[in-house]
């Protein structure tokens, strides 16, 4: 698989993951009590997707050595 490849699908992931977060997110504003844990865990998971999106926007404009600062 080439590099290109790769980061297309590490991309598809992440993008795959903010929908599914943004459905669990869309749940939880619709109970009464609202669940912090489960806020807390989005807003982790959601961080954790922008630090490798921004790795891979990183290898993709400076090639992969980039990636890996």
């Amino acid at each position: 698989m080439n590099e290109v490849t790769m980061l297309n699908a590490e991309l598809d992931r992440c993008k795959a993951e903010l929908r599914d977060l943004n459905a669990k997110m869309s749940s939880i504003s619709c109970t009464q009590a609202v669940d912090m844990t489960a806020v807390e865990d989005v807003a982790r998971r959601i961080r954790q997707i922008a630090e490798r999106v921004e790795v891979l926007t990183r290898t993709i404009l400076h090639g992969p050595q980039a990636g890996k600062q």
